[in-house]
Parts: structure tokens; sequence; C-alpha cells
């Protein structure tokens, strides 16, 4: 109940032309911060993307990575309803972008963006470059309202232009790192 009161507030809000503060305001995103922390402290975290569901149940709020042995530099699987137990919602995503040259650390990629449509909960993505913490909410956000329209690589290595959004900066994890080259997977020609 107090979820919906908090996205009510929040849209009552934007309909108001009140701006939506920088800062964690709200207990989902405080949950946000912590599990970006935690996820970005892992001993592979600045190496491979993690992630996963913020759930509430019974007025608690924790988080499920449901894949921590995930290898892959620029994806992870952040929803698995196995992973849920009896009475949990799902009230939000994370997600970590490597701090890689040449990636689009900043931004909320096509895949996170259509994450985000299809659930239906605050999408967070944590900036491994700044430690920034930003948030994109369909409710809320619109996809071309911030982000760059950038090249990126599609099937066979085509070039495709695409709008991606930064959503809105909510928070930092108070730590960054700096760019290393992605050794994982070979650059298309």
């Amino acid at each position: 109940m107090r979820l919906r009161m908090v996205i009510a507030i929040q849209l009552a809000m934007l309909c108001m032309g009140m701006t939506i503060q920088a800062h964690a305001t709200t207990p989902i995103q405080e949950k946000a911060i912590e599990a970006l922390r935690v996820a970005h402290d892992e001993p592979n975290g600045s190496l491979y993307e993690h992630g996963g569901m913020i759930v509430s149940n019974q007025g608690t709020l924790r988080w499920i990575e449901p894949h921590p042995d995930n290898d892959s530099p620029d994806s992870v699987i952040v929803t698995d309803r196995h992973s849920l137990l009896p009475g949990d919602m799902m009230v939000a995503t994370y997600h970590t972008h490597p701090c890689m040259v040449d990636y689009y650390h900043q931004y909320f990629s096509t895949s996170d963006v259509i994450v985000a449509m299809f659930t239906g909960v605050p999408a967070f993505m944590l900036d491994e470059c700044t430690g920034d913490v930003h948030e994109f909410f369909t409710l809320i956000d619109k996809v071309h309202d911030t982000g760059d329209t950038v090249g990126v690589r599609g099937a066979n290595c085509a070039r495709l232009m695409r709008h991606l959004p930064t959503g809105r900066v909510i928070g930092n994890i108070g730590e960054s790192d700096a760019e290393h080259e992605n050794t994982e997977k070979a650059d298309c020609p």
C-alpha cells in the first residue's frame, strides 16, 4: 500500500509541474542504491553486469540477484519469477553498467528500456564510471526526454542509430571506477 502511495505522490508532483529531487527520496530508491552498491562490490562487480529485482513482501523491501554468476560484461537477466517467495511483489529492477571503454555506461540500453516497459516498475542502473544511480520509470520518464542518439551495434555488427535515455540521477554509491577495456568480447570490425 505504501508503494502505491509513493508512486501516486510522484505522479501528482509531476502533473503539478514539481520536479522530483535528484537524491533518493523513496524507500525503493534507497534500496536500489543499497543493492547497486553491493553488486558493484562483488568480486567481479566491476567486470560483469550484475542485477536483479527489488521486491516487497508484507511491507519489507529486499533485493534478489537471480543470476549472481553472470559472466557477461554487457548484459544480465534481472527478472526471474522462480526466485520470488510467496507474497513477493516486484517493485523495481536494478543492474550495473561496468566502466568500459567505448561502452554506453551512462545510458539505459534499448533492452533496459524494454524491460522497464514490460515490467511496469522503475528500473535503476549504476554507472560505475561515476557511481551515479539512474532511474527510468515509464510512468514518469519518456525515452526522448533525456540521453542522446548514438550509434550502437546491431545484429552482424550493423551500426544502428538509437536514442538511449539517461533517466534521472537519484543518488550515488560513493565509489567510481576507472575505464577498462572489455576483454571478454571481440569488437566488431
